[in-house]
């Protein structure tokens, strides 16, 4: 079930356009006059920084295809498990680890698992280094099916079945 090719599109480009904003901060608020209230003092202070968060999207959106293995994104199903192909790393989750499959509608339509991973997990190819961290594993549990090309109801019910 691959994601649509659009959404990972406009997902990296308002990446970028955020970065471009970020990093020229410090430039516009030069050209904006002060107006002497403390929102103004605010952002005056948060200036200097904003250019380190643009670097930091700017990171998130042209990294991940470096990072990751795989270039299409999405949720595969095997008679082993479920991988989920996400921006940075790629999560398999044998079947005998999801005790629970539960549909979500907080923030955006997900599909959950519960997952009680072994310790000691099994090395798969198609997981990188990034994989490996604990955080991007609970992230990739939560299963966005809004981007998905296919009826959100499909993925649910093939998870389920």
């Amino acid at each position: 079930m691959p994601n649509l090719k659009a959404t990972t599109a406009l997902v990296t480009i308002a990446c970028l356009v955020l970065s471009l904003a970020l990093l020229l901060f410090p430039w516009l608020m030069d050209l904006v006059p002060s107006d002497g209230t403390w929102r103004d003092a605010r952002l005056r202070a948060w200036a200097p920084a904003m250019p380190i968060f643009g670097l930091l999207a700017l990171g998130w959106s042209t990294l991940g295809r470096l990072v990751r293995k795989r270039g299409a994104l999405g949720v595969g199903m095997s008679p082993e498990g479920i991988y989920h192909w996400s921006r940075f790393a790629c999560c398999f989750y044998a079947w005998e680890w999801i005790s629970e499959i539960r549909p979500t509608a907080q923030g955006a339509p997900r599909v959950g698992l519960a997952v009680a991973e072994p310790s000691i997990r099994p090395d798969n190819g198609e997981e990188n280094w990034v994989a490996r961290i604990d955080r991007t594993r609970r992230n990739s549990t939560r299963l966005g099916v809004t981007g998905l090309a296919v009826n959100p109801g499909a993925a649910y019910i093939a998870l389920v079945f």
